[in-house]
């Protein structure tokens, strides 16, 4: 997957700004054309809602995980969070993408691993 630079920026596009940019465009649309979004989002009759569907499926995912990674990263000291940018640029110069999925997972994945699991007296009992 590649992300495009903005002009005077050296590195590409963060994802969740792309993700950002897809979901708000296709909220314009839903919202100021409802008719053209349900044109397009016909499984019967349009080609582009299987890869809309496919794209929103993903974003329950890649957004939420985004989001999270770049609080996170918020949270650091400015040291750590200069090396944490020499790290991307790093992996942006050796052109090492990953689809947004992956990167959602990947960071749900290191998420569960640093959280503890909730105590028996705070998990919520169905009875």
């Amino acid at each position: 997957m590649a992300f495009p630079a903005l002009t005077g920026n050296s590195l590409p596009m963060h994802p969740l700004l792309a993700w950002w940019a897809a979901l708000y465009a296709l909220s314009m649309l839903a919202r100021y054309e409802p008719a053209t979004w349900a044109t397009a989002v016909n499984v019967d009759t349009s080609k582009q809602a299987v890869p809309i569907e496919h794209l929103l499926d993903e974003a329950l995912d890649a957004v939420p995980a985004l989001a999270l990674e770049v609080m996170s990263e918020y949270s650091l000291s400015d040291h750590d969070r200069g090396q944490a940018r020499s790290e991307i640029e790093k992996k942006y110069n050796r052109k090492e993408y990953r689809t947004f999925s992956e990167i959602g997972r990947s960071v749900m994945a290191e998420f569960r691993h640093k959280v503890p699991p909730p105590k028996n007296s705070e998990r919520q009992n169905p009875e």
